[in-house]
């Protein structure tokens, strides 16, 4: 796996078996000899009783869009072409300024393909900066 890829994880505070289900992910993607992921993404958000809930699992590379609804407890991954045409792109943020994040940041991005499928990703503190560049280069360039 990516050294970057560790260090994002660390960066959201990724417990260490979410760290090797991650890796499994990666592996597995790297196996069926498809382009090597660029960058990562992990849904995440901060619960009521402030503990960091994990949700989605998302890998970018030049032509794919890999991606693992709920990768804490689920196994299934999705394989889609970079490129895929979005109809529309919401974006709810919270003491973000899209420069730099603080601890209070939050960000909230949703949309829906032209196909029907939906995406929904979700960040805190430091998270939504990466969130930001996912936002900026894999989603903003297909809006029609």
């Amino acid at each position: 796996m990516k050294e970057d890829f560790i260090k994002y994880m660390g960066s959201i505070d990724m417990p260490k078996i979410l760290i090797k289900r991650v890796e499994s992910f990666y592996e597995f993607y790297c196996n069926i000899d498809l382009e090597e992921p660029e960058d990562i993404f992990v849904s995440e958000y901060i619960n009521k009783r402030g503990s960091r809930e994990f949700g989605d699992l998302r890998f970018y590379s030049p032509n794919y869009r890999m991606f693992s609804p709920d990768f804490v407890t689920n196994n299934e991954f999705v394989i889609s072409q970079k490129g895929e045409k979005l109809s529309h792109l919401g974006i709810n943020r919270q003491e973000y300024d899209f420069r730099k994040a603080t601890e209070k940041s939050r960000l909230y991005v949703y949309g829906r393909y032209i196909y029907g499928a939906k995406a929904e990703l979700k960040a805190s503190g430091a998270n939504c900066d990466n969130l930001k560049n996912i936002l900026l280069k894999y989603y903003i360039p297909f809006l029609i």
